[in-house]
């Protein structure tokens, strides 16, 4: 029988997993800002007319 290999699972967030979902939750909350401030620019121009 093969031994399969061990994978090593943290109990808690190393460091470096937490700055990637800070940086992943950061890339996430720009494009949702992006595309709110895109919808209001329109809806700003459509009521000035």
């Amino acid at each position: 029988m093969r031994q399969r290999p061990v994978i090593w699972k943290p109990r808690y967030a190393t460091r470096r997993m937490r700055e990637r979902a800070w940086a992943q939750a950061d890339v996430r909350r720009d494009a949702k800002t992006r595309r709110n401030a895109r919808r209001s620019f329109v809806a700003w121009l459509l009521r000035r007319s």
